[in-house]
């Protein structure tokens, strides 16, 4: 999958604000970030991934370059595996979390 621009991680940042309404002034306020370049960005005026990006990401929940949900969902092989061996308690979806997180380093 190929990396994100900034101005793409922008965009997905200002819809997800949007669609969670949350107000550019509340994501200023929990980051530290000033209203006005939360605008510039949620407008697409970034050149390059910086500091305020990742923060604005965190609060959102975004995490850039992930894959998208909806690939997730409709990837039937990995849902089955995800079925079979998940035993649906939080303790488990923390140790797969992990094993699946090791896996990352077979992307290189």
């Amino acid at each position: 999958m190929p990396k994100s621009t900034p101005q793409l991680l922008a965009l997905q940042l200002a819809e997800q604000a949007n669609l969670l309404n949350i107000s550019q002034t509340e994501i200023a306020t929990a980051t530290g970030i000033n209203q006005s370049q939360i605008s510039r960005i949620f407008d697409g005026k970034v050149k390059r991934h910086s500091k305020a990006l990742e923060k604005i990401s965190a609060f959102l929940n975004i995490r850039p370059n992930a894959v998208p949900i909806d690939i997730v969902k409709s990837n039937k092989e990995l849902m089955e595996a995800l079925s079979v061996t998940w035993d649906g308690s939080s303790a488990h979806s923390v140790a797969l979390a992990n094993i699946i997180r090791t896996l990352r380093a077979l992307r290189y």
